[in-house]
């Protein structure tokens, strides 16, 4: 829940600013770079919730373990992003 909290809100809106409101240079730019993200390892998205947003959230609550849902369901919707963006973006520009 806290992935699709993160990656619904943020995949639509890259999805409809790529559609609908950017130029054809800055789509030809952004998306590759956005499908780039998926190829990223999931080894290395744990490894940054583990070492960066593991303590920025502990910042903002105190009692915060180390090991949480938060920081991982966080770093999933980061993760997911780029799949939400590109497929909705191809339905939008599809329309």
């Amino acid at each position: 829940m806290v992935a699709l909290g993160v990656a619904g809100p943020l995949g639509l809106v890259a999805a409809v600013y790529l559609s609908e409101f950017a130029s054809p240079k800055v789509r030809e730019t952004v998306k590759p770079m956005l499908e780039l993200l998926s190829g990223v390892p999931t080894v290395v998205y744990g490894f940054f919730a583990l070492l960066f947003v593991t303590p920025l959230l502990q910042s903002f609550i105190p009692g915060l373990p180390g090991f949480n849902i938060l920081s991982a369901g966080i770093v999933m919707g980061i993760m997911i992003i780029p799949y939400v963006a590109s497929l909705s973006e191809d339905a939008m520009r599809a329309v």
